[in-house]
């Protein structure tokens, strides 16, 4: 267990000095980066911080995927600031209400000019008021989550947290190449690169999915970490891909796929298994990082082992946890979801003998019904997806009832055929599971960042 990042770090320079710590391409040019330069590269950068007299303060990162968001992130860290993590592709508006609601004091572009780092520093709050933990921890990172819901919140993670969110069982495995699919400023994203430094791999960048063909063959990586609404693009992709290059991609040596931010469902697991490769979990929040991960059974619901420094425990059927990866809180705000030291996910679900967590639903989005029967709705709606021309569904309770929102993108005879297959699956479903009204919508549902379907906005019914 690391108290720090600085702790963190040290040890890397110990343990892996000579090695490729990060891959990407950059035009034409292949670039590989050692454990030992990137450090440097980081300290470089961190006496730019010591000289401004920079310390304690909240500083902005708001930039694509690149090596130089990395060594930005990780001296902000070290030079005792707060990293705080915008979306680049956020408006203007929204990036900006997001950096008044935690005071933060700088805005900071980096680049690299002829081997030289350049750090660009603009300040945004004077004000800037740091950040004191109620806990005596020192704040590192600051991430904002809006889930499905669409209000933002803004989580505060500290040094300790950040210096040991490892994926469970993944500093482990025998993998050494893993490329990441994901934006640098999401959590499972740190989750990721934390785990591949502590196991001493090499993560390798893809800095634009343009390119994702060429750098998945340029680099031949193990393992690729993603989200579910990222692997069923890329299965689409294949599925239209000429055969010829999708052997090319899988005979790269990729062995396994690590898919977090959500769950994978059951079809899209079964098509990654077809291909011969292997599934692995992260299950957890931008509040506590992995809870559970690691191998899954391709049980339902199943989202790996429970990770040795967490603690579960169930409460009206809704998992708590608490541990050494459990944020501070959220900046600004209190929150009933951190009480006592335990913080409550809001998912349902239960961990069975062997220690595998299982997931059933959302504690928000339970159906109640008059003859008190509780309805978790996404475990219909995994079944609905099941069903062909099935591409986006959302069940919900109106009136008594429940009803299922689709879209299928198709024609008006596809989607009866579509209702017909709802009408006999219900045949199968106890009475009060079955669904009483379909409605289908002629556009995609909205969706957060990582393709998850916002529950309660735009709909059509």
């Amino acid at each position: 267990m690391f108290q720090n990042m600085k702790e963190f770090c040290s040890s890397l320079r110990e343990k892996y000095r000579s090695r490729a710590v990060f891959w990407y391409c950059e035009g034409d040019r292949q670039v590989e980066i050692t454990y030992n330069r990137f450090l440097n590269d980081v300290g470089q950068v961190q006496r730019h911080f010591e000289s401004l007299a920079i310390y304690g303060k909240k500083v902005c990162l708001r930039e694509k995927n690149s090596y130089m968001w990395l060594v930005s992130f990780f001296a902000v860290v070290l030079s005792g600031n707060i990293a705080v993590l915008v979306d680049e592709g956020l408006k203007e508006d929204e990036a900006e209400a997001r950096l008044r609601t935690v005071q933060c004091g700088y805005l900071m572009r980096l680049q690299k000019r002829e081997d030289q780092l350049e750090s660009f520093m603009t300040q945004f709050d004077k004000n800037d008021p740091g950040y004191e933990s109620p806990k005596g921890e020192q704040a590192s990172v600051i991430i904002f989550t809006s889930g499905t819901t669409g209000e933002f919140k803004a989580v505060v993670l500290s040094q300790k947290n950040l210096a040991n969110a490892v994926i469970n069982e993944m500093n482990e495995c025998r993998y050494q190449r893993w490329m990441l699919l994901l934006p640098l400023h999401h959590s499972l994203a740190l989750n990721a690169l934390i785990t591949t430094l502590t196991a001493g791999g090499t993560l390798g960048l893809n800095l634009n999915l343009k390119y994702l063909y060429r750098d998945i063959l340029c680099f031949c990586p193990e393992l690729v970490f993603t989200v579910p609404s990222y692997l069923k693009s890329f299965l689409h992709r294949m599925n239209k891909t000429p055969m010829r290059k999708i052997q090319e991609l899988l005979g790269c040596r990729i062995q396994a796929v690590l898919s977090g931010g959500g769950q994978l469902d059951e079809e899209t697991a079964k098509e990654i298994q077809a291909q011969g490769l292997q599934i692995y979990s992260s299950y957890g929040s931008t509040e506590t990082f992995c809870i559970a991960g690691g191998r899954i059974s391709g049980k339902a619901g199943d989202v790996g082992k429970v990770c040795s420094h967490m603690k579960t425990r169930t409460v009206d059927g809704e998992i708590m946890v608490r541990g050494i990866t459990v944020a501070l809180g959220y900046y600004g705000m209190k929150s009933d979801a951190f009480y006592d030291g335990w913080y409550h996910t809001g998912d349902l679900g239960y961990v069975a003998g062997d220690g595998r967590l299982y997931l059933t639903g959302r504690k928000k989005n339970l159906i109640i019904l008059s003859n008190g029967k509780n309805i978790s709705p996404e475990l219909l709606e995994r079944r609905l997806c099941q069903i062909a021309g099935v591409k986006e569904v959302l069940v919900y309770g109106e009136d008594d009832r429940i009803c299922a929102e689709i879209y299928t993108g198709l024609g008006n005879s596809e989607n009866e055929a579509v209702r017909a297959k709802i009408k006999e699956m219900n045949r199968s479903l106890q009475t009060f599971y079955q669904i009483r009204r379909i409605v289908f919508r002629g556009t995609e549902f909205q969706k957060t960042a990582l393709g998850k379907i916002r529950r309660g906005q735009d709909m059509e019914a």
